[in-house]
């Protein structure tokens, strides 16, 4: 949830910040050259060309931010409902809300050797009034989740702005990174492995599933284009199910459980394998899953995504601040 606080001037009465960077949760980078900016509620670095500051009235064309949590209160806000979407600019008047946002990008990619998540995001309403588009890498450690990204206000600033961010980004120094797609795993709770050989045009494929649910009637259908299974568990905790689906069929991807469009799932490229993954989030007790392609995939990710999703709306909203108010979640 983002809800507004009226900025002190602890939040932004700092010196500018440029040059290499490092804190003290084992970040270090080297920030593009001539971007500058402060730290916010010493929390949320943000940088811009020419200088980011909230006693400016006029805000920047683009900016880069840079933002670390505890790893524990990652693992609480993966498994909350609360995160179950991405809260937007407008949260408490969402029926004024008229911005379209489209994931358009979501993969496990890497900075250096250390495999992390990354998501692009573009959003615009109906009037082109307001845009922004998003790069966004969520990086887990072994105390610390992770985020660097970058926005703008239009995609000219953008386009201007991206390469200057992306070399940037090559400098950065993180202590003790994990994998995020093995950590994810950890992060929701997939602690069991269900596995199968169904027969795929005459030949049997190997399935492997990690979840926190019990699985059972699996069942392909090559006819139909479909993969269904029961997933059972405690009542009111979290499921999840991570699996990869293109060895089966091609996407896209549509979910329904009990019968009824799925929202909180997201299909994740690898890029260095080139799997598209499944992560599917959902409340137990027990229920019926279906996964069908040649339909479209919905909008909104699971929770993990939802954190990024978080910071993107600080993001967003920062890139418009006006001097004497700032958002934060």
């Amino acid at each position: 949830m983002i809800l507004i606080a009226p900025v002190t001037p602890i939040a932004y009465a700092q010196e500018a910040i440029s040059g290499r960077y490092a804190d003290r949760s084992g970040i270090q980078i080297d920030l593009p050259q001539g971007w500058s900016g402060t730290k916010l509620f010493d929390q949320i670095l943000i940088v811009s060309p020419g200088g980011f500051s909230l006693s400016s009235g006029n805000p920047p064309d683009a900016i880069m931010a840079i933002m670390s949590i505890d790893r524990l209160d990652a693992k609480d806000k993966i498994l909350s409902s609360e995160f179950a979407r991405i809260p937007s600019e407008s949260d408490g008047n969402s029926a004024n809300d008229s911005r379209n946002c489209q994931n358009d990008d979501v993969t496990y990619d890497k900075i250096g050797q250390t495999t992390v998540l990354h998501m692009v995001q573009e959003c615009k309403d109906g009037g082109a009034s307001h845009y922004s588009k998003t790069r966004v890498y969520g990086v887990l450690t072994l105390t610390k989740f992770v985020i660097i990204a970058y926005a703008a206000n239009s995609a000219s600033a953008y386009e201007k702005y991206v390469n200057e961010f992306e070399q940037s980004l090559k400098t950065v120094h993180i202590d003790e990174p994990f994998d995020f797609k093995t950590s994810m795993l950890t992060l929701s709770g997939a602690d069991k492995v269900y596995q199968d050989n169904p027969m795929v045009q005459g030949k049997a494929v190997h399935i492997k599933i990690e979840t926190s649910s019990k699985i059972s009637n699996f069942q392909v259908s090559e006819g139909e284009k479909k993969i269904s299974f029961r997933v059972e568990g405690n009542e009111g905790t979290q499921g999840v199910v991570i699996m990869p689906l293109q060895q089966v069929m091609e996407g896209p991807y549509h979910v329904t459980i009990d019968g009824n469009p799925a929202t909180n799932f997201l299909i994740i490229e690898d890029k260095t394998t080139g799997e598209k993954i499944l992560n599917l989030s959902y409340h137990h007790s027990a229920h019926d899953i279906v996964i069908t392609g040649g339909a479209v995939v919905p909008e909104f990710p699971i929770h993990i995504i939802a954190i990024m999703g978080a910071v993107i709306g600080i993001i967003v909203v920062m890139s418009r601040v006006k001097p004497m108010q700032s958002k934060v979640f």
